[in-house]
Order: C-alpha cells, then sequence, then structure tokens
C-alpha cells in the first residue's frame, strides 16, 4: 500500500491510496501517522481510497467527516472494493460505518453509504450500469463524464434531495437517465454528448436550485412541460439536438433564464408562442444554424434580449413586425439567412441596436 496523494486545504486533508501504482511519498506508516495526528488538523479527512481489499484501518483515534471516493483515470471499477470512515470517535465502530463498494460484471453496489457526499467514477470504460443510489442519501455531487460504456442509470438517482452537481457528460451509450426527477438542491445537471439519450425525465416539484442544464447533442425530441419547475435555471444548452422537434411553451415561463441556446437544432422548425408578458431575464437566443422557418409574433415580449443569432437560418423566410419591440437588442445575425428577403421597416428604430450583420 503506497500513499499517492495527500492534500491538506484550509485545515482539511485529503488522502489517495493505491496498490501497484507509483509512490509519491511514504507508505502505509505515513498514512497511519497522518491519521492519528487527525486532531490537529480539525478532524477533516476528504478523500480516503484504497484500491486494495486486504487494507483495513486499525487506528481509533482517526474518523471522516466527509468520506469522498475518487477513482485514478484506468483504474477498473472492479478494482475498488473497499472505503472505510468512522463517524464520532466515540462511537467509533468499523463494521457499522463502514463503506463498501464491490463489483460484480460491471456494476458496483453501495452499502451502507450514508455519510458519503463525492463520487467521482470519470472514464471508466468498465462501468455499465450504476448502483441504487438511494444507500447514499447525502451524496453532493456525482461525476460520470466519460463512462463512455455507461448504458444504464439506476432510477434511484433522480431522487437525490441534496445531489448538487451531476456529470454525465460523454456517456455515449447512455439510453436510460431517469423517468422523472425531483432534486431539490440540483444546481448543474450536464448530459452532453449523450448520444443515444433520447427523452428527458419528467419534473415531479419545484427545482429552484437549478441553474444550469446542457443536453447538447443529446438525441432528445422534446423537453416536457414540466420543465417550468426549473424556476432558477439561467442556461439551457440545447446545442447540437438534431432531433429536437419542439419545445413547450412553458419554456418562456422560465423567468431566471439568461441564455438559451437551440444552435445547430437541425429539426426545430418554430419557437412557442411566449404567453409571458415580460422575460426581462432571457438576454441571449442562439437559434445559428437551425431549421427554424419563422419567429413567433410575440418574439417582441423577450424585452430583455440583447442577442438575437439567427446565422444560417436557411429556411428563415421572414421576420416579424414584432421583433421591432425588442428595445435591449444590440446584436441582431443574420448571414447565411438565404430565404430572408427583406426587414422589417421599422428595425432601425431599434436604439440600443449597435450591430446588424446581414451581409
Amino acid at each position: 500500500m503506497v500513499l499517492l496523494a495527500m492534500v491538506q486545504r484550509d485545515k482539511s486533508v485529503g488522502l489517495l491510496l493505491g496498490g501497484g501504482m507509483w509512490a509519491m511519498v511514504g507508505c502505509y506508516d505515513d498514512v497511519q501517522n497522518l491519521l492519528t495526528s487527525v486532531n490537529d488538523l480539525d478532524k477533516h479527512i476528504r478523500i480516503v481510497y484504497v484500491s486494495r481489499p486486504d487494507v483495513m484501518w486499525q487506528s481509533s483515534g482517526c474518523y471522516v467527516c466527509e468520506c469522498r471516493v475518487s477513482l485514478l483515470e484506468g483504474v477498473r471499477i472492479g478494482e475498488a472494493r473497499h472505503v472505510y470512515s468512522w463517524g464520532n470517535p466515540d462511537e467509533a465502530d468499523p463494521d457499522r460505518n463502514a463503506c463498501h463498494v464491490s463489483s460484480g460484471g460491471g456494476v458496483p453496489t453501495l452499502e451502507a453509504f450514508e455519510k458519503l457526499k463525492f463520487i467521482n467514477l470519470s472514464h471508466s470504460q468498465h462501468l455499465t450500469k450504476t448502483p441504487d443510489f438511494s444507500r447514499a442519501p447525502n451524496l453532493r455531487e456525482l461525476i460520470l463524464e466519460g463512462c463512455t460504456n455507461l448504458v444504464e442509470v439506476h432510477p434511484s438517482i433522480g431522487a437525490l434531495k441534496k445531489l448538487i452537481f451531476l456529470n454525465l457528460e460523454g456517456c455515449k451509450k447512455l439510453k436510460s437517465f431517469s423517468s422523472s426527477i425531483h432534486m431539490q438542491s440540483l444546481k448543474i445537471l450536464t448530459l452532453s454528448s449523450c448520444l443515444k439519450l433520447k427523452k428527458f425525465p419528467e419534473v415531479q416539484g419545484n427545482m429552484e436550485h437549478l441553474a444550469e442544464l446542457s443536453l447538447e447533442g443529446t438525441a432528445i425530441k422534446g423537453l416536457p412541460s414540466s420543465i417550468e419547475y426549473f424556476t432558477g435555471l439561467a442556461l439551457l444548452n440545447l446545442r447540437e439536438c438534431k432531433s429536437l422537434e419542439s419545445l413547450p411553451s412553458s419554456i418562456f415561463k422560465l423567468k431566471s433564464m439568461k441564455t438559451l441556446i437551440l444552435s445547430k437544432c437541425i429539426r426545430l422548425k418554430k419557437l412557442p408562442e411566449i404567453l409571458e408578458i415580460n422575460m426581462e431575464s432571457l438576454k441571449e437566443l442562439l437559434l445559428d444554424g437551425s431549421g427554424i422557418r419563422e419567429l413567433p409574433s410575440s418574439i417582441g415580449c423577450l424585452n430583455g434580449l440583447v442577442l438575437l443569432n439567427l446565422r444560417n437560418c436557411k429556411k428563415l423566410a421572414s421576420l416579424p413586425q414584432s421583433i421591432c419591440e425588442l428595445t435591449s437588442l444590440q446584436t441582431l445575425t443574420l448571414p447565411g439567412c438565404l430565404e430572408l428577403k427583406e426587414l422589417p421597416d421599422d428595425l432601425g428604430n431599434l436604439q440600443c441596436l449597435a450591430e446588424l450583420n446581414a451581409e
């Protein structure tokens, strides 16, 4: 057993342990000495990773406030066996508080992981399914980026009420995410480049903390009307969703949204009508390279819009007169709109318009 990395930050210590890798510093005794001196470090041990199943901690003086699992690049999930953490030293009981990761056929299981807050399994090429996350109710961050053979995420993920960050970017074979989600604390959800993901789950309740949702490059055909529960959403990235055919009208109920990216959504022919009178929050609307043929007559309700990119919208034949009501518009980009023959007469009255690019 060798100590591969040790990081101390704000009196928090990180330990990265592995067998058969390379020794950065020290050995098992160094780890043991560090753990026994934990009282001098505010009793915070953040990262403990053990890649060999034959290692047990014997020191009764150490405990872990936050257990974090971090796998080294190239380490198979089947090689991750045991992570042990202790609660309060007075209650130390390795058998009761053990956090156990086991594997069979590329599917890990979680046992007694109530204290687990962070999981990073990025680029685990042998991971095909995730475990049942109901045994890790306190999970804050889950990183599965680049797990290119991951096919299915256990539906229990949708009920992780304390999860803040979820990254599934580049899971190219992922087909099943969850039929519904109610992740009350989630702030960032990344599903970019999940090429086979065709459906986004229903939202079962308010998810006001979600600020960023990226579905770039997925195979989704539409979004559920329940996205209106993303009341704090600031960025929605649907770039290169080449199967996207429509958007729900509720998308324009998201009064915190600042940026909507629909670039290269080649099957998207129109936007829904904007039912809200004032959508002052939306600043950027990117439709470049999309299949848009017309803009809604209610486009003028986006009175906070600063940037409208319609570059290479080759099927766009006209602009509604209401576009002249975009009093905050500074940049309008129109090159490559081959069917667009004329502009609205009053477009020149937009006092904030600083850049009109029509080539």
